[in-house]
């Protein structure tokens, strides 16, 4: 679904099964813009509505966690703008107020944040994390080089430490 709640031309396009079976193949948008007729910017932005989240964070592409983070970023800086303003003009206050409201509404209303979107995400996560554990059981030496890896992130200390007992490796790094 694009951004404007209208479904793409490529969701709604006759050939959509073939069209994702050759994304997934590693088809080039122009061979499929071919057969198609679709323009390359819509068989890109709908390429990139496939990816999951955590699929592109590991391809180091902008994802809606990290437009979320900003954005919750923004509407934490806002509010403590408004609370600054308490003994403000009556004008500055306003503005603040303002400014937060349109940070919170950017979060609800233009990135579509609602439970169903974090509990989405939350399940991607859990099967991270199970696919990482069953990783760890099955390839502990490969395991101990991701959790050196992992070593650098220090918010992910607590998978770290636990993928360790998995692994059965009790020094730390």
């Amino acid at each position: 679904m694009s951004r404007t709640g209208r479904p793409s031309t490529v969701e709604t396009h006759p050939a959509r099964a073939r069209i994702e079976a050759a994304l997934d193949a590693g088809e080039t948008y122009e061979s499929i813009r071919t057969w198609t007729g679709l323009s390359l910017s819509a068989l890109s932005r709908f390429a990139i509505s496939r990816k999951s989240d955590l699929a592109k964070l590991a391809e180091d592409e902008p994802s809606t966690t990290d437009v979320i983070v900003r954005a919750v970023q923004i509407a934490d800086d806002a509010r403590d703008l408004r609370q600054r303003s308490r003994h403000a003009t009556p004008v500055a206050r306003a503005r603040a107020i303002k400014v937060e409201s349109e940070a919170l509404s950017v979060l609800i209303n233009h990135l579509g944040i609602d439970d169903t979107a974090a509990e989405r995400v939350f399940e991607e996560a859990m099967e991270l994390v199970a696919a990482l554990g069953e990783f760890a059981k099955r390839d502990p030496e490969a395991a101990r080089s991701l959790l050196r890896t992992m070593a650098a992130h220090p918010r992910l200390s607590e998978l770290k430490d636990a993928l360790r007992v998995v692994v059965g490796d009790k020094k730390n790094d």
